[in-house]
């Protein structure tokens, strides 16, 4: 069976603990996909590679999101420009 293991790691501790937190696996997601700590990671295993793709592209996406918005958030309250 394929699988893909996607590992946070050497990142923020405060960083971590948020993607952490907002990782909610669907119902329908379950069957293919577990989530670990310390490293932080997501394996998801699937029947086919196009399924694992659809799973990954969205917690990458979602992960992604998380770091942009934080970012964002930290730009406007220091009034500056925040790069990563």
């Amino acid at each position: 069976m394929p699988k893909i293991i996607i590992t946070i790691e050497k990142i923020d501790p405060e960083l971590e603990k948020v993607i952490e937190r907002s990782i909610i696996i669907e119902d329908i997601d379950r069957q293919y996909v577990k989530v670990s700590k310390e490293p932080l990671s997501i394996k998801i295993e699937g029947s086919s590679y196009s399924r694992i793709r659809a799973i990954v592209n969205s917690y990458i996406s979602w992960i992604n999101t998380i770091i942009l918005t934080i970012n964002k958030l930290e730009e406007i309250e220091s009034g500056g420009k925040n790069f990563t």
